[in-house]
């Protein structure tokens, strides 16, 4: 990352494969959003 110090990312709870590639490069879980989504109507 060219000197950069930290690097964010946001990946979908679902989504396995990219959860073990960003761990298997040493990126770990900080926080969890939790989105509300409106019933459908």
């Amino acid at each position: 990352l060219r000197g950069a110090r930290e690097a964010w990312l946001q990946v979908e709870a679902g989504n396995v494969a990219a959860l073990s590639l960003y761990r298997s490069l040493g990126f770990e879980e900080v926080y969890r959003y939790h989105y509300r989504r409106r019933p459908d109507a």
